[in-house]
């Protein structure tokens, strides 16, 4: 095998997760446009933080469960769409419980 078919092949899992994560960025911004909310330069920047971080975790658990193919697209682009909301969620509790504690 050559060196330039070993390079793409090592790389494109990578490249495949964050395309997904991205997209799931992007259908996460517009569906908050879409309920209303004013579309915001620095919220797209933390969304897509958050997405691109929920999906590569989706991306080594794929890799570690040796998930390949469309099971691993649907894992990945689904946990990049959700990553914002289970993170808002999470802080949401977060604030509840430590912030009646204190």
């Amino acid at each position: 095998m050559n060196e330039r078919t070993s390079l793409v092949q090592e790389y494109l899992p990578w490249l495949y997760a964050g395309a997904l994560s991205l997209w799931g960025a992007a259908v996460h911004i517009a569906q908050k446009v879409r309920a209303g909310e004013e579309f915001r330069g620095r919220d797209l920047v933390i969304d897509l933080m958050v997405c691109v971080f929920a999906g590569s975790i989706a991306f080594f658990l794929c890799q570690w469960q040796q998930m390949d193919g469309w099971f691993s697209a649907i894992a990945i682009s689904l946990s990049a769409h959700s990553g914002p909301r289970a993170i808002g969620l999470y802080l949401n509790v977060h604030d509840r419980v430590i912030g009646g504690i204190k």
